[in-house]
């Protein structure tokens, strides 16, 4: 699911927005602004599950307070993670586009 090195980054809309990955494993993003979407993939299908955004991508996704709510949603799928990283942004423009992301998107666990 990573790219090889040297290979084209792939990118999937969320909510309008071109988001890296999906990555099956928090060590490929990184830990820099950005807002984040978390998936289910079931073969080639992903589903959206939640969004939030954060200072520092990879911690927040690796030590979230949502992950069981991902589990409950995964059924047999493997969850996966994309990114949009916003460094040229401020923090309050970062939650919005979080917000309307969620807004538009609904995913069924939370907020932030």
């Amino acid at each position: 699911m990573r790219n090889a090195p040297g290979a084209k980054q792939k990118t999937i809309m969320v909510g309008g927005y071109p988001f890296q990955g999906p990555y099956n494993d928090t060590k490929y993003l990184e830990n820099r602004p950005g807002v984040y979407a978390i998936h289910v993939q079931l073969e080639e299908d992903l589903t959206l599950v939640d969004v939030g955004e954060s200072a520092a991508v990879q911690d927040r996704v690796r030590d979230h307070e949502r992950k069981a709510c991902w589990m409950d949603r995964s059924r047999g799928g493997l969850i996966v993670f994309s990114v949009f990283y916003t460094p040229e942004l401020p923090e309050d423009a970062r939650v919005t586009m979080a917000r309307l992301i969620r807004e538009t998107t609904k995913p069924p666990c939370g907020e932030g």
